[in-house]
């Protein structure tokens, strides 16, 4: 092998290797590019899902502490305190009227001076109609007398169960329906308040509900958006991972090959030089064996 040929082998293998360094160099630089593109895209996408994270990881906080019936215990409790007011009676103490009623009894009273008054004047006036007629004393005169007695209690029966009986009668029934509407007023100013109380503690109790339950439900949905927010983070973690995984993979690779060309090419160029030396020194042997 002549001198040229050497360093044309020289030469070839010089540029195979400077070849071989570029090409490793570029793939760095692409790498290097790939890798800031992917470390960019990652930092936007944890910045967007951010927001999202931070409300789900205050939520579970506040879930701690929440209550979902939104205070209604208090409510219920109130409710359970309530009790219609004692002592209320919706007859109005009536009993005590309808037993004198019940009790009531008539019985002429031939005592009464407006009785025995008209008794005598009746009397009278028959012993002197009799006498005047010459039959005083007589049995037309007892028989006369005694009609006319029975007429005039028959009468004063009636004054007396008016005045006394029918009147007590009427003032017992109109005592007795005062008192029951007097009661039944009563009752239902108290059972308008205790209707009204009992309202009252159930529109707190099932607004209490509504709202705690739903304030509650909104921290659960703001959680699903946090639980949602760090899978998508998870997840572009874990892509850009393997992303990064395959750039340095290939940049690795690239660089393996350039160092296997580079070793090559100079591989070729000292087996170039040593077959050069060979053959120099075969002509050498051969110049001194012909002398």
């Amino acid at each position: 092998m002549g001198a040229e040929t050497l360093m044309g082998s020289y030469l070839g293998a010089d540029a195979q290797e400077d070849a071989a360094e570029m090409a490793s160099d570029t793939s760095t630089q692409v790498a290097r590019m790939q890798t800031k593109l992917i470390r960019e895209m990652y930092d936007q996408n944890r910045a967007d899902q951010l927001p999202f994270l931070e409300a789900g990881q205050k939520a579970v906080k506040q879930l701690e502490t929440a209550d979902p019936t939104g205070g209604a215990q208090k409510y219920l409790d109130q409710l359970m305190k309530l009790t219609f007011p004692s002592g209320v009676d919706p007859t109005g103490g009536m009993d005590k009227y309808i037993q004198e009623l019940e009790g009531l009894e008539f019985e002429f009273d031939a005592n009464d001076p407006v009785y025995q008054w008209r008794a005598s004047e009746n009397e009278r006036q028959v012993n002197q109609f009799m006498a005047s007629r010459g039959g005083y004393d007589s049995r037309a005169a007892a028989n006369m007398l005694l009609n006319s007695g029975m007429e005039l209690q028959s009468q004063e029966t009636d004054r007396q169960f008016n005045q006394r009986y029918l009147a007590k009668y009427n003032q017992l029934t109109d005592l007795a329906k005062l008192s029951y509407q007097k009661g039944q007023a009563e009752y239902n100013k108290a059972t308008d308040k205790y209707s009204a109380d009992v309202a009252k503690s159930t529109t707190g109790f099932n607004a209490a509900m509504t709202l705690g339950g739903t304030k509650y439900n909104k921290l659960l949905d703001l959680v699903k958006v946090g639980t949602g927010a760090a899978g998508a983070a998870g997840a572009s973690g874990s892509s850009a991972s393997n992303q990064l995984t395959n750039v340095l993979g290939q940049m690795s690779q690239d660089q393996q090959n350039a160092i296997l060309q580079s070793g090559a090419s100079q591989a070729q160029l000292w087996n170039s030089v040593g077959q050069s030396g060979t053959n120099t020194a075969n002509a050498a042997l051969m110049y001194y064996a012909m002398m």
